[in-house]
């Protein structure tokens, strides 16, 4: 009976403590449940500030295709997660990947996604760093100075309101690249702050960018031993920091190479940056490296191969739709077939040289829409960002959002201001280029009729002909460059297509189609490109400058003023009157800074 008792005690205490152990068990089931979601929140979390990092030491080292898919990939996660700021991070990288690797359109289109997230996150450094992407679409895809200065002054003040010091510093370098004046003083002080900062503060990146700067400054100033001293500076950073565009470091080692007589190693260093340009796929730098290559061929003596150069980095331009490099291929090739004597087909690369060089000064009206329109954007954006600023100021007391409505409107007053003394610097670069473009045109002009006349003249010595061996469609277009180059029958206000086709013998569709095919516009925008580009030779003439701009449309064949107007402000930048009014001032300058000296 005891021994009964003790077993049923048993197993009711075997049983209290299984009760016991459940309950336990239960207990930390729930504590686990909760804890879980949140451990998988902070991994999560930390996963996507990872992403974050790697993608800005891809962007620093030049990663392009590492950086697109890294971009994608925080793009998704900060999505899952609801974080506007990350979304406006990984579109930033996103976009800029884009514009590296030859995707311009959905570069542009990213960037602009960018921009709206860091709107709506309120992040002026990510708004920064897209204009600043924008800058570098403008200056070196789109051809469009203007545009790039606006976006890196714009991405400049957002990155200062950020308090963000390196991206400053970049910004500034790439205004440094765009002035096109690196070997001044002040260039080289920029230069050596962009270093100097990137030293002090164990940032790589600057280090290497401001390295690279002070080498360039230093060979445009022909001091070759100081430029080949941050040559070796940049590399020192390189072993250390890998960039996937070293290409550009040796591209310009070569050419400090080659100015200094040393043409065997200036050829062993350009070869290196074909070679490691094409081994890293930078689209962009092939380009820079086949022509070096090129140049230093030709001062070799060895013309061939500098032809054979030549034409790949002609084609490799051409893949990266870069229209600069275009030109001083043709020339390149028109100079070594000159020398060779070939004079048929010098004229030819010549003409494609001339060519392209209106192209790149000439009109787009289409990119010129689109460009417009990003801009707009950007504009709306900042707009709506202030009415969202004043409606917040709005809900709090009355005298308060006073208060906040005169802070706005003294800050807008102040940037007019700064806006104002910006234009004028603005309206100086863009009258400058002009005439540097005009200088540029001009000299291929009298290359080609040098080359023209020498060619006929051997023509009729030997009675020869020269064969053609272009199709019907290019014949037309050539015939059509020489109206309006020779002829200049773009004076006359009644030209029209109709008129055109009967001078060159063939219809108005046929026409309209070689013209769209070879230039991209249509036949009347064709026309008034020459209209336009008339005009800004007259008004860069001191000569001319009696002669009143009513009188100019009439003279370059516009038969409204209105339409003149127009045309002028959008393909140029600014107004005749503020272009013929810079241009004075600028001349003026120069005759004074001649006489002082």
């Amino acid at each position: 009976m005891t021994n009964r008792r003790m077993t049923i005690k048993t197993t009711k205490n075997k049983l209290l403590l299984l009760h016991a152990l459940r309950h336990v068990a239960l207990a930390a089931l729930a504590v686990l449940a909760c804890l879980l979601p949140a451990q998988a929140g902070a991994q999560q979390h930390e996963s996507a500030q990872q992403l974050l990092h790697q993608c800005e030491v891809a962007r620093d080292k030049s990663h392009h295709q590492q950086l697109s898919q890294l971009a994608g990939r925080l793009l998704a996660v900060a999505r899952q997660q609801h974080d506007a700021r990350l979304v406006a991070y990984a579109l930033m990288y996103k976009g800029s990947a884009l514009l590296f690797t030859g995707n311009d359109d959905k570069a542009v289109a990213t960037l602009q996604q960018a921009l709206k997230a860091a709107g709506d996150a309120g992040n002026d450094s990510v708004k920064a760093a897209v204009m600043n992407n924008l800058g570098i679409y403008y200056a070196s895809m789109a051809g469009n100075p203007f545009y790039a200065q606006q976006s890196f002054l714009k991405g400049k003040r957002l990155a200062m309101a950020a308090g963000d010091s390196s991206l400053q510093l970049r910004i500034a370098g790439n205004l440094l690249v765009l002035t096109k004046t690196p070997g001044d003083n002040e260039s080289i002080a920029q230069a050596r702050a962009i270093w100097s900062y990137g030293k002090a503060h164990r940032i790589a990146e600057l280090a290497y960018m401001g390295a690279f700067y002070m080498a360039q400054c230093q060979h445009h100033a022909s001091r070759y031993r100081e430029a080949l001293k941050w040559v070796q500076e940049c590399l020192d950073i390189y072993r250390h920091y890998h960039y996937n565009d070293i290409a550009y470091v040796h591209v310009l080692h070569s050419q400090i190479l080659l100015d200094m007589g040393k043409t065997a190693q200036a050829a062993a260093m350009a070869q290196t940056a074909v070679e490691v340009a094409t081994r890293l796929h930078q689209l962009r730098i092939v380009p820079d490296a086949l022509l070096q290559l090129a140049h230093v061929e030709r001062k070799r003596g060895n013309l061939e191969a500098s032809t054979g150069l030549a034409r790949k980095a002609l084609d490799a331009a051409r893949r990266a739709r870069t229209n600069t490099m275009l030109v001083d291929a043709q020339e390149l090739l028109a100079s070594n077939y000159i020398d060779l004597r070939q004079p048929d087909s010098a004229y030819a690369h010549l003409m494609s040289a001339f060519k392209a060089m209106q192209s790149v000064q000439s009109f787009d009206f289409k990119q010129l829409e689109h460009e417009q329109s990003i801009m707009q954007n950007i504009e709306a954006m900042e707009h709506q960002a202030q009415l969202h600023a004043l409606e917040s100021a709005s809900q709090r007391r009355v005298a308060w959002a006073l208060a906040a409505v005169v802070a706005v409107l003294v800050a807008l007053l102040a940037t007019t201001i700064v806006a104002a003394r910006r234009r004028s610097k603005l309206y100086r670069g863009i009258v400058a280029q002009n005439v540097k473009a005009l200088a540029r045109q001009q000299e291929l002009q009298e290359r080609l009729t040098s080359l023209a006349a020498s060619s006929a003249s051997d023509s009729a010595s030997s009675a020869k002909t020269v064969k053609i061996d272009e199709k019907r469609g290019q014949e037309i277009y050539d015939r059509l460059c020489q109206l309006m180059e020779q002829d200049r029958v773009f004076t006359n206000p009644q030209l029209g297509r109709e008129a055109l086709a009967e001078m060159l013998g063939t219809n108005r569709t046929y026409l309209s189609a070689i013209v769209k095919e070879k230039s991209g516009m249509n036949v009347l925008q064709y026309i008034n490109s020459y209209r336009i580009g008339e005009a800004v030779k007259i008004l860069s003439d001191k000569a001319m400058v009696s002669l009143p701009l009513k009188r100019i449309y009439s003279e370059v064949g516009f038969a409204s003023p209105t339409t003149f107007y127009k045309l002028f402000q959008q393909q140029v930048g600014i107004t005749p009157h503020t272009y013929r009014k810079q241009f004075l001032e600028m001349d003026h300058d120069s005759s004074h800074d001649h006489n002082s000296a």
